[in-house]
Order: structure tokens, then C-alpha cells, then sequence
């Protein structure tokens, strides 16, 4: 190789060389950013957490609007938590006020709502549910019907009406799947993550310990 074939050579490279840093640069960003927001193990979702007490929760979250018993079993995506259970503030006497003699610290499942009274916001749901023998939170569950707000949406970009395509490219293959009268669950254990589909459309996202078996 000749001197001057040389010398546009090394000039070759220190031209290409700031679109070599920024190339690797960008590569850095992108992986940054895809290590932030990588499915990971949930024991965490709307400021409460797995094996939270009830203390805590009520020290994060504030009372309950509706409380009810045994969340631990999977609700149809139109459940309505406010047809089912007590309403904490409901007056003595009226049909949906916590029995005589209890609290809302009693029961099992508290329910909070966001936008009932504005409906042009949309309505979201989050409720929490404590183990019966603990009194721990094992499951955090988040439904809206205004999807733009994002309020259920993880980190992962996993959200209310994402597509079941979409879940499963960011999640995998789940560790089970049910179907049963149009609504889907797909439960993910290494993400303590269930998500209640319709439609092929997340509804209900779900945080909670699963066993290996989960149906």
C-alpha cells in the first residue's frame, strides 16, 4: 500500500469516525432504554405492593370507597365491584353499608375508584386484595375504560387494550392460558402477571403471586 493510498485510508476512517461514536452511542441509548423497560417480576403496581398490610395500604391509598370479600377469585371482565360489595361511606340502614359491629379493616378486598364522577374522564378501578389468613395484599388488580389516560399501563408497554399479539411479543408464551365464555386470562408466573382479555384486548390487568399450576 502506497503512502498516499495510506493517507486516504486513515482519513476514510477519522471522517466515518463521528458516525461511528454517534452509532454507538445510539446503541448504548437503545439498549438503556430496553433494559428499563424489559418485562420483569412484578411485586410492585399502583403504589402498592405485594405484601403490603392493611395498615399500609390504608396509609398509601387512603380508605376504600367499597369493600368485599375473597378477591382471590378470577372476576368476568364486566364484574362491577360496586354491585357486590359494602360502600364504606353508605349510611346505617342502607342496603350496601358494612354490617353493624365491622370495618372496612374486615374484609378482604378493597376497592378504590377514579373518575365515577366525572364521566367524561372515564372510570378506573384499582382493587387490592389481602390473603385471608395474612391480611397481606396478594393481588392488585387495575381496569379502566378510557385506555388513553394510561392509568393501568406497566412499564413493559403492556396496557389496557393492548393487543394479545402484542402482550405476547413482549411477554412470551404464557405459563398457562384459559378461555372461557369469550374472556381469556393468560397467566405469566415469572412476571406475577395475569391478564383478562376480550375481543383479543387486555381489560384487566392483574398483579399477584401464581403457582406453577395457576388455571
Amino acid at each position: 500500500m502506497t503512502e498516499s493510498v495510506r493517507s486516504r485510508t486513515a482519513w476514510l476512517w477519522i471522517g466515518r469516525a463521528p458516525l461511528l461514536l454517534a452509532m454507538v452511542a445510539l446503541g448504548g441509548v437503545a439498549t438503556v432504554r430496553w433494559l428499563e423497560h424489559r418485562p420483569r417480576r412484578l411485586t410492585s403496581y399502583q403504589g402498592v405492593s405485594l405484601g403490603d398490610s392493611k395498615k399500609v395500604v390504608e396509609y398509601k391509598k387512603g380508605e376504600p370507597e367499597g369493600v368485599g370479600d375473597d378477591p382471590s377469585l378470577p372476576q368476568p371482565l364486566d364484574y362491577n365491584p360496586f354491585k357486590h360489595i359494602y360502600t364504606v361511606a353508605a349510611d346505617e340502614g342502607q342496603t350496601d353499608a358494612i354490617p353493624n359491629g365491622k370495618s372496612f379493616k374486615d374484609f378482604n378486598l378493597w376497592s378504590y375508584s377514579y373518575g365515577l364522577k366525572d364521566p367524561s374522564t372515564g372510570t378506573k378501578l384499582l382493587d387490592i386484595g389481602f390473603d385471608k389468613k395474612t391480611n397481606l395484599v396478594d393481588q392488585i388488580e387495575c381496569f379502566a375504560d378510557e385506555p388513553v389516560e394510561k392509568f393501568c399501563d406497566l412499564e413493559s408497554g403492556i396496557g389496557i387494550d393492548v393487543s394479545e399479539q402484542k402482550a405476547r411479543n413482549i411477554l412470551g408464551v404464557p405459563t398457562t392460558e384459559t378461555l372461557i365464555e369469550g374472556t381469556k386470562t393468560l397467566f405469566y408466573q415469572r412476571y406475577n402477571l395475569r391478564l383478562g382479555l376480550q375481543r383479543q384486548k387486555i381489560k384487566n390487568i392483574y398483579v399477584t403471586y401464581l403457582q406453577a399450576d395457576t388455571h
